[in-house]
């Protein structure tokens, strides 16, 4: 049998992967201590009220979704056999997720919201472009015998 050379590029993507999904923790948990200490302010008011509320729930999506990204990284990493089917589902659902937020941001989002829009669009900007090459290296032949399937 013969031995197959790990692909570097599965291995920086499975790193990088590991880090922005642990950073992603991170941001999430803090975020959420915000709401949690803001909670004189009552949600359902006015728009900024859903849009508190909003943010809330997709700190708790994005806690979730990072904590996937931990074991899709780790897994892609160790060359577990459902490693490139795990980060190719995780990085598709971020990708669906990332267009979700940036509908929400031009449609629901009042003018003068805490976020710039801005920074809504070259964070959706990166995640395309970081999701995509992603999907593209591991759907590569190289990837598939790697994790062999």
């Amino acid at each position: 049998m013969k031995r197959i050379d790990r692909p570097y590029s599965i291995l920086v993507l499975g790193i990088l992967h590991l880090c922005l999904s642990s950073l992603g923790i991170i941001g999430g948990i803090l975020s959420l201590v915000i709401f949690l200490t803001l909670s004189d302010i009552s949600v359902f008011e006015s728009q900024i009220g859903m849009l508190t509320t909003y943010d809330f729930v997709v700190s708790l999506l994005g806690i979730v979704f990072a904590l996937c990204g931990v074991i899709a990284g780790y897994a892609s990493i160790t060359r577990k056999h459902w490693g490139r089917k795990a980060m190719l589902g995780l990085v598709i659902t971020m990708l669906l997720f990332n267009t979700i937020n940036l509908i929400f941001y031009f449609t629901i989002a009042p003018s003068g919201v805490h976020t710039s829009i801005w920074m809504v669009i070259l964070s959706y900007m990166w995640a395309v472009t970081y999701y995509g090459i992603t999907i593209w290296y591991f759907t590569r032949p190289a990837a598939k015998e790697w994790f062999g399937n």
